[in-house]
């Protein structure tokens, strides 16, 4: 078990979003509040999201390319040519290690990149049923 990893709880779907302590996890789903779960409670699905590091914040990406905060628990909803998503996107195609850190996009001659200490506009989304891999 390890954080992106889906689980089955008391027959349900959830995302592992944080190991707390020796056997605990944090699990998250759309239809629930988060939650504290001991392992043994928890069945493994076999699917897992790719996560990365991007910009100091870690984020998980599920196979339908959703995007979720693992600082905010929320599935970012960056337009599709958003540099953020492309960059995240990019990192986890090209690996599915742990800690990846992101190069940050070249700008182009149509759209200049804002500087890194710049804030990003986005809408953060709490996870639904309908947008949940």
């Amino acid at each position: 078990m390890d954080v992106g990893s889906f689980v089955k709880y008391n027959g349900e779907e959830y995302i592992i979003t944080k190991k707390i302590g020796d056997k605990q996890w944090q699990i998250y789903s759309p239809l629930k509040e988060g939650a504290q779960v001991a392992e043994r409670n928890l069945t493994l699905t076999g699917a897992a999201a790719t996560r990365v590091t991007y910009r100091g914040t870690e984020y998980l990406v599920t196979e339908k390319n959703n995007i979720i905060s693992l600082a905010t628990n929320t599935i970012m909803k960056w337009q599709e040519g958003d540099g953020n998503r492309r960059d995240i996107l990019a990192l986890a195609k090209t690996s599915k290690d742990d800690n990846v850190q992101a190069p940050v996009s070249k700008p182009t001659p149509t759209q200049p990149q804002a500087p890194v200490s710049a804030k990003r506009e986005y809408t953060p989304e709490k996870l639904t049923k309908e947008n949940m891999p």
